[in-house]
């Protein structure tokens, strides 16, 4: 099937991949390139995936900070445990 391209304020162009069957993009946010890729849901609608992306690179810092952190205590457990 194929599907058209969509201009997205957020996730930018993302142009439908036929032979994976999802919809792919790259944004640079906070200065990190970003490669997304959305699938259609099992009624061939993508506005589900499109929000929820959408929440994701809008919280993307927030994210970032907690894997931060995250790898930092963990780094820290494994020094003090060895």
């Amino acid at each position: 099937m194929n599907y058209p391209d969509i201009k997205h304020e957020t996730l930018g162009y993302l142009r439908y991949n036929s032979e994976l069957d999802w919809y792919e993009s790259q944004v640079i946010f906070y200065e990190t390139q970003l490669s997304i890729s959305l699938s259609t849901d099992d009624n061939d609608k993508v506005e589900s995936a499109l929000d929820r992306a959408s929440s994701v690179i809008r919280d993307f810092k927030h994210y970032a900070k907690d894997a931060k952190e995250y790898a930092v205590e963990y780094a820290k457990s494994q020094v003090v445990s060895n």
